[in-house]
């Protein structure tokens, strides 16, 4: 897959001509689906991490599980590339396990807090590989400081996983669009 150098000297895979060349060979009722949801917002195709690295990934395919090294690209790099600002309305994230240091970072004082990301609501899917579901329960303790920006709003079981979804209160941008002032928060 060849390399294009965004306008703010972030190398990232060039997604666009090989998304398209895939959208192509869909049929016509899937690939009006995927091209749906430009109405909605930015699909981006790509492994998302706190910093660039590489990844072993283990992946199913057909009855057997085999390990693939996967390209994940730091969340500020991608959001520059993408979007052009690290302001984001809404995020939903089901990475399998890998949403939890992506979620700590965001807090107040960490990695991508520090980068200047913010979220206005993130929804989790939550992977509890633990049997006690010790992480679940460290990632909602993170969450509960006082100072966090964030505030869970939803927290539910969903299947053997869990889903919650975070508010930003800190940022201005965000507490307009929830109308917080009004609640009370």
């Amino acid at each position: 897959m060849p390399i294009e150098k965004s306008q703010n000297n972030v190398m990232l895979p060039d997604f666009q001509n090989s998304v398209l060349s895939e959208v192509v060979n869909l049929t016509d009722r899937r690939r009006m689906k995927i091209q749906s949801f430009d109405e909605f917002g930015t699909v981006i195709p790509f492994g998302v991490g706190v910093r660039n690295q590489t990844i072993d990934l283990v992946l199913r395919k057909g009855i057997k599980y085999v390990h693939r090294d996967i390209e994940v690209v730091a969340m500020q790099n991608l959001l520059d590339a993408y979007l052009g600002t690290r302001f984001v309305h809404y995020a939903t994230i089901d990475i399998e396990g890998a949403e939890y240091p992506i979620l700590k970072s965001l807090l107040n004082a960490n990695t991508l807090y520090n980068e200047g990301i913010d979220i206005c609501q993130i929804d989790a899917e939550l992977h509890g590989f633990n049997s006690d579901n010790s992480n679940i329960i460290d990632l909602m303790k993170a969450f509960a400081v006082d100072n966090s920006q964030y505030i869970p709003v939803v927290s539910a079981p969903f299947l053997i996983h869990h889903k919650i979804t975070f508010v930003n209160v800190e940022n201005l941008r965000c507490r307009q669009a929830f109308n917080m002032d009004s609640l009370g928060i």
